[in-house]
């Protein structure tokens, strides 16, 4: 990308001015680049300087400011250009950001001067292009705002060249006065989103809502009466296994999930504590979110782009996919600022419901975690973990830099502060890094590699799991795919400890943990994949191995997996069920402690 290029970005803007519509172009010039710049005539020059570093210089004309320009060690950092319309009762306000020598965002503001009282200035308009690597790749983003407002009604997505890729509406709850700060934004209680794609159609239509009437929402599904029939029994079935979603919210009212979720049944919704275990409304799980209270995904609109909607939400749908025996219970707001307080409420939550099973699709950076109300949520999550020994946590390895093709060694991280939960000392915790693949197939497991994504270490890592475009719910109904280890977190909780569980349910969770690590696929023992266990989940042979012990339940884990281990007719590529390669899997097993009780990051300080 050239800097020293003028460019010109035309913007059509259609706005409603008293009784008519008018319709203008602006055309306006980006090429501010100091040196080069010079003030035109008029123009006056004012500098300030904070710091050694940091130094802003202000543009003035006939009183008004034109322009500003933030320099970081004497390199451009941000850049304002401010233009009159006077006679449109406008003006915009464009600032270029940049990330060392490229610029990075360019976002224009447009303003309506005509108003008076309380807002003059009333922002009718915003864009902005987000450069990937060059100009060619730049995103653009329009948004516009309910009347009146700071508040943005319709925000478009274009491509490189142009193209409409995806247009959302939006509404905020009128009888709330709650508003949450994003991006140092004052957004609003927002409270519905409608996605459209490139053609118009609806992609998704996300509304917050605190409970669900089933039998109406799968009628309006056009859903067959006997299948309806089966899901409203399903939703009743308090024989199934409770698990926890720790993460940002789960859409409750989504036809593959509604009747999946939990529901606690001696508890309704009238802000009290009603089954005394000092939970106030834990009806679906709970919430950090002084509106909502409720475990549901939190809309928060950012600067750029479109909320981050499903997370939450396809973690759950991936940890229950085919599955009826599974009840989704939810923790809401797990990173937000507050959720230090939500934690202690979490404990309560699995305790006082006999949970046995979470996901942990996020990370806390005890480095960055220093000050403030966030700096004791590591903490608070290693003694939740800790004060939680009967529950197996389902934590995602998180995703890092890719160093030579195989991610990032946050063993490495180790002699710092470290990532939580992924370097936490626990027996009940297992870490799951993700694959290059979407699925499990027994015939292609030697073909699988590691995500470049995926964080890895022998210390902190267990196991590996797909993660790479895995599908399912997306908020506001239909499906969406996504790739990361918060995914391949579900996938294993699903298709290896929900499995196993089923196959045995007399297992500890040790003992599950202990399986799930040593029947794990291993390609070359003399060069594993970078996890503690050496490889990839594999499903059929720990459900084998679970089998084994539940008709030989005096007998240990090793004793069941090398037994399955021997039976196998034809050994996977690269292993063997040889005496002398069953020994030096032994050896392997050891050195890496797995199925011992005493912790391998036992010398370590936390």
């Amino acid at each position: 990308m050239s800097r020293s290029r003028n460019w010109i970005i035309v913007l059509l803007i259609t706005f409603v001015m008293g009784s008519g519509c008018t319709s203008y172009q602006l055309a306006v010039s980006t090429h501010i680049d100091p040196p080069n710049f010079r003030p035109s005539a008029g123009i006056m020059e004012a500098s300030t300087s904070t710091s050694p570093n940091l130094s802003e210089r202000t543009f003035y004309r006939n009183g008004r400011i034109t322009g500003k320009l933030v320099l970081w060690n004497n390199q451009p950092w941000e850049r304002t250009l401010i233009e009159y319309h006077d006679e449109l009762s406008l003006y915009s306000v464009q600032t270029m950001v940049y990330h060392g020598e490229k610029l990075a965002v360019v976002r224009k503001d447009l303003f309506d001067t005509s108003g008076v009282g309380e807002q003059p200035d009333r922002k009718i308009e915003s864009w902005y292009y987000h450069y990937a690597k060059d100009r060619a790749n730049a995103l653009r983003q329009v948004d516009t705002y309910w009347p009146n407002t700071s508040l943005v009604k319709e925000r478009q997505l274009f491509d490189a060249s142009g193209g409409l890729q995806a247009t959302a509406i939006f509404e905020y709850d009128p009888d709330s006065s709650h508003h949450r700060l994003d991006d140092n934004e004052e957004m609003g209680a927002l409270n519905r989103m409608t996605l459209f794609n490139e053609e118009g159609e609806i992609v998704s239509d996300y509304r917050e809502t605190t409970d669900v009437n089933l039998q109406k929402l799968y009628a309006n599904h056009s859903l067959p009466f006997s299948e309806i029939d089966r899901r409203l029994r399903l939703s009743q079935d308090d024989s199934r296994t409770p698990v926890l979603i720790m993460d940002g919210g789960i859409d409750i009212s989504h036809p593959d999930l509604a009747h999946k979720m939990w529901r606690n049944p001696r508890e309704v919704s009238n802000g009290k504590d009603d089954d005394g275990n000092g939970l106030v409304d834990d009806i679906y799980g709970i919430s950090d979110n002084p509106r909502l209270g409720h475990p549901v995904q939190d809309l928060r609109l950012p600067r750029y782009g479109l909320p981050r909607l499903s997370h939450g939400t396809l973690v759950a749908s991936i940890a229950a996919q085919g599955r009826d025996d599974v009840a989704i219970m939810a923790a809401s707001e797990i990173t937000t600022i507050n959720s230090s307080a939500l934690l202690s409420q979490v404990q309560k939550l699995i305790n006082s419901h006999g949970v046995r099973y979470t996901t942990m699709s996020f990370i806390f950076d005890r480095q960055l975690l220093t000050m403030g109300a966030g700096a004791q949520r590591p903490h608070q999550l290693d003694q939740l973990i800790r004060n939680t020994p009967h529950t197996l946590h389902v934590a995602a390895a998180g995703n890092g830099a890719p160093i030579n093709g195989k991610g990032f060694n946050v063993d490495r991280y180790r002699q710092e502060k470290g990532l939580v939960p992924v370097m936490l000392p626990h027996d009940n915790l297992l870490v799951v890094g993700a694959l290059e693949t979407d699925r499990l197939e027994f015939q292609n497991l030697p073909t699988y590699r590691l995500a470049d994504f995926s964080n890895v270490g022998e210390l902190s890592v267990d196991i590996l799991a797909p993660g790479s475009m895995l599908c399912g719910a997306r908020m506001g109904g239909g499906t969406v795919c996504e790739s990361g280890t918060s995914f391949a977190a579900p996938y294993l909780l699903n298709h290896g400890v929900l499995s196993v569980a089923e196959a045995n349910p007399n297992l500890t969770i040790h003992e599950i943990k202990e399986i799930l690590m040593k029947t794990a696929y291993i390609p070359d023992l003399d060069d594993p994949f970078p996890v503690r266990s050496g490889g990839i989940l594999h499903p059929g042979r720990a459900v084998a191995a679970a089998r084994w012990m539940a008709a030989h339940p005096e007998q240990s884990v090793q004793t069941a997996v090398l037994t399955v281990r021997k039976a196998e007719i034809s050994p996977m590529q690269g292993e063997a069920n040889t005496p002398a390669y069953l020994k030096a899997l032994g050896a392997f097993w050891r050195l890496r402690r797995i199925g011992q009780t005493a912790t391998l990051h036992a010398n370590i300080k936390k």
